[in-house]
């Protein structure tokens, strides 16, 4: 089960939660947000000065419809004022609410979920695992409110932009006072977290692979997951990062299909990395699901394609050819990525396993620093000892 888990980027930013990407494991307490009655903040004693208020999540996230059943925590004392601490069981895992009535039994609710628990959530509230399958940066167009440069809120009538990638971005936080009006602002990151995947190895599995009978998988047993995206990467091919389509081996027509589809939404786009018309949107949407199909019958039956369009309000697609590789050199290309990737996470685990808790790698010279076992880090050096 996939649940869309939105964090924003001044979370990321103060270190809760570390850069996110694809392969990751979560563990943390998760909110349930409802739009109809939003978050409730409070106000001083004296209700002179409004220290919250029900405020609506709006524009951040993306809505899902949950089932399960609500129980108001113990110990809780009801007020004139304030929310009734709710926990929703569902399968699988628990949810934390602030309900803004006495909720309780079965439940039909529709919001979103975020990870923004501080001083909201009983302690010992129980956290959510999974791994993050797949993810999606969120923005939105930003106006400037007060004319003076200082009070920045989404402008209205807006969608929010959602794109696929592999891993978050560094942070860095815009200096609204310097923003253009209007302006797209990065807000956070939607991560899919299949909570079904904890159980993982840790010994270099690949926690993106569905896991299936040799026969039926191809090589390797396994169906391997590839996203088509552009990105500004050279190539609109995503398996642990970014692939080149000289690695990819595939055929030359389809590279040059990507290549030209790529080219053209980049052109659809305008200073503020906004779709110029709907109708450019819309073929965006109609070329890269056809060019995914192709690169899945290129592949054969032992992959999966994943192609997320840019265009708001679309849904994620998967294509998987029901046929052997129509281009076995590439299959076996992207096999060999992912047997190098799972090689490369194996050796990480037997390392940590031996002890090893840092080491440096130069990529142009391909020299690896390894650690001295016999230095503790922060303490000073010995005459004639080396870093």
């Amino acid at each position: 089960m996939f649940l869309p888990v939105y964090v924003p980027d001044w979370q990321i930013g103060d270190g809760d939660i570390e850069h996110p990407y694809v392969g990751m494991s979560l563990s943390h307490v998760l909110i349930f947000r409802a739009d109809d009655h939003g978050e409730w903040r409070e106000r001083d004693p004296e209700g002179s000065r409004l220290l919250g208020e029900f405020e609506s999540y709006g524009n951040f996230g993306q809505e899902v419809t949950i089932t399960g059943n609500a129980e108001l925590q113990a110990g809780h004392a009801h007020q004139d004022l304030g929310p009734f601490p709710t926990a929703i069981q569902c399968e699988g895992f628990v949810l934390y609410w602030d309900a803004p009535a006495v909720t309780e039994g079965p439940v039909t609710l529709t919001g979103i979920i975020d990870a923004t628990d501080y001083g909201t959530v009983p302690d010992g509230f129980p956290e959510v695992s999974g791994v993050v399958d797949s993810m999606e940066l969120a923005s939105l167009p930003y106006i400037n409110a007060d004319g003076g440069g200082v009070t920045w809120a989404p402008a209205p009538g807006h969608e929010q932009q959602f794109r696929p990638i592999s891993q978050y971005p560094g942070y860095g936080p815009e200096p609204a006072e310097t923003g253009v009006s209007p302006h797209i602002h990065v807000t956070g990151v939607v991560l899919h977290l299949d909570i079904n995947a904890v159980g993982a190895s840790a010994a270099g599995e690949n926690l993106g692979v569905e896991a299936e009978p040799a026969e039926a998988g191809g090589a390797g047993g396994s169906i391997v997951t590839i996203r088509l995206f552009p990105d500004y990467a050279g190539t609109a091919l995503w398996l642990h990062g970014p692939v080149t389509y000289a690695d990819a081996k595939l055929s030359p027509g389809l590279v040059a299909a990507m290549e030209a589809w790529e080219a053209s939404y980049y052109a659809s786009l305008d200073g503020n990395q906004a779709w110029k018309s709907r109708s450019g949107a819309a073929q965006f949407t109609a070329t890269g699901s056809e060019l995914a199909q192709r690169f899945a019958k290129e592949l054969g039956d032992g992959f999966v394609v994943e192609f997320h369009s840019y265009e708001p309000g679309s849904s994620l697609q998967l294509f998987r050819s029901e046929q052997h590789s129509r281009n076995p050199a590439a299959a076996a290309a992207f096999r060999g990525i992912e047997a190098a990737e799972q090689e490369l996470k194996a050796s990480f685990a037997a390392d940590q396993a031996d002890g090893v808790g840092w080491f440096a790698y130069a990529p142009l010279s391909g020299t690896v620093f390894e650690p001295d076992n016999n230095h503790t880090p922060g303490q000073a050096l010995e005459p004639g000892q080396e870093p």
